[in-house]
């Protein structure tokens, strides 16, 4: 059963005593005259279910915020935008001629915006007194009735109009902001329809849940991505799989996240078998490979689901020393997430042949 709770959506600021930079949160919004309603939770939601819970809780669909520099560091990049929405920010590079954009990591954040990862939100805007930051919100919210954001602290999440934080709450804090449309490049255009060839030799075919039970069962495989220069790049890795999806850990930069940057389109092989006969000069070979679409996962929930199954999967029936470790690494590390569209697996027609005669 969850632990996680939330409360009745209040109006005003709480009665507790405030931490600073969240008192300045609610003093802004008192003197702009801006009326704001607030929920508080125990801890981050750390999976969909929880998500959902706040979601309904606040009465605004899930938002997310991305802060990202280019390469010399001159300028600095702020996105809010649907939960749901994938953003590619080196289509948006591209397309503005900016010289590779990165996420910034947590001193950056702590400099900007005196924030920290998870706990980003728009009224961070408000230490942005020098102007360094651009400000780009998704066309979708703009048509909202309401935005979210913390009130610059753990635990809470405050809803204001949208008209207020435009026309109010932006203007005080010294900020414009340029909308993206749907059509914009770092939204990616519909792909054309694409149907995976069946596998040439259809009797070594494995079924999916053979291919699946592979996964399952394994801890490494290599992940194939689009790399440099039009070069593929695949790259050893420990995953963990659960419920059509595989789950990985990495740096929060380097060549995985440019190239999910890239394209979203990854494949993954896992060999279950690799039994060489130097006599028959061959190897009775057993593996899977899953294709799919890889994304760098920003909300924190989603996040920490993925780091408890790799936790889990590797060092099995210790959850607090896992969310200790957790806790310690979660502003220094990526989870990238797979999302299977097409599984396959092949084993050698020797071991189909022992099978059959079973």
């Amino acid at each position: 059963m969850s632990d996680f709770t939330v409360s009745a959506r209040t109006a005003g600021r709480p009665d507790r005593e405030l931490e600073p930079r969240e008192r300045e949160c609610y003093d802004l919004l008192d003197r702009l005259g801006v009326a704001y309603e607030r929920v508080e939770f125990n801890r981050q939601p750390e999976t969909t279910a929880e998500a959902e819970e706040l979601d309904a809780a606040i009465g605004v669909p899930g938002m997310k915020n991305l802060v990202f520099q280019n390469r010399n560091k001159s300028r600095t990049l702020f996105f809010v935008l649907p939960r749901d929405r994938r953003f590619d920010a080196k289509a948006f590079a591209k397309a503005r001629e900016i010289t590779r954009l990165s996420m910034v990591n947590a001193a950056a954040l702590e400099e900007l915006l005196h924030t920290h990862t998870g706990a980003v939100g728009v009224m961070e805007l408000m230490y942005d007194m020098e102007g360094k930051l651009e400000l780009f919100l998704d066309r979708e919210l703009l048509g909202w009735e309401y935005l979210r954001f913390p009130p610059n602290a753990d635990g809470a999440l405050l809803r204001v109009r949208t008209a207020d934080f435009l026309e109010k709450i932006l203007p005080a804090v010294g900020h414009g902001y340029t909308a993206l449309e749907e059509d914009d490049a770092c939204f990616g255009l519909p792909e054309a329809e694409f149907q995976f060839r069946p596998l040439r030799r259809s009797r070594q075919a494995l079924s999916r849940e053979e291919a699946a039970a592979i996964l399952s069962r394994h801890t490494h495989g290599v992940l194939a991505l689009a790399g440099d220069g039009g070069y593929p790049y695949a790259v050893p890795m420990s995953y963990a799989y659960r419920d059509g999806k595989l789950y990985f850990h990495s740096a929060r930069a380097g060549h995985k996240i440019d190239s999910l940057t890239r394209s979203a389109k990854a494949s993954f092989c896992v060999v279950d078998a690799d039994g060489v006969v130097p006599e028959e000069y061959t190897t009775y070979f057993r593996s899977a490979i899953a294709f799919g679409k890889a994304r760098v996962l920003t909300d924190p929930a989603e996040m920490r689901k993925g780091l408890e199954l790799l936790g889990e999967r590797y060092r099995p029936g210790h959850p607090v020393e896992l969310a200790a470790e957790i806790e310690k690494e979660f502003a220094a590390v990526a989870v990238i997430e797979m999302e299977i569209e097409h599984l396959s697996g092949k084993e050698a027609i020797e071991l189909v042949n022992k099978r059959e005669k079973k």
